[in-house]
């Protein structure tokens, strides 16, 4: 799957700037298109709950699904965070990063 730009995405993360994955590390690391997940609470406070991003999945990738293959999410942590998996419709969906 690669991630794609989305509407309503408010910037791209990118790799830091010391990262090298010529030097063993994991990989190569695209920017990543991410809407900023907020929660408003009383008064205007706000509450920065994490990020949205959106991802297409290659034609290969789309045929295992509709052959009715599952979607993975792994999480490179030692601990499993709170993760939520969706669908977002097409027209949301603007260009590949």
């Amino acid at each position: 799957m690669v991630p794609v730009h989305f509407r309503g995405q408010h910037r791209v993360l990118e790799a830091p700037p010391e990262y090298d994955h010529r030097n063993g590390q994991v990989g190569e690391i695209v920017g990543l298109p991410v809407r900023f997940l907020i929660a408003y609470g009383d008064g205007g406070a706000t509450t920065h709950l994490g990020y949205r991003s959106v991802w297409r999945p290659s034609p290969e990738e789309l045929a295992a699904l509709n052959a009715g293959g599952g979607i993975m999410l792994d999480v490179l942590n030692r601990f499993q965070p709170p993760v939520a998996v969706g669908v977002c419709p097409p027209e949301d969906v603007l260009v590949e990063a």
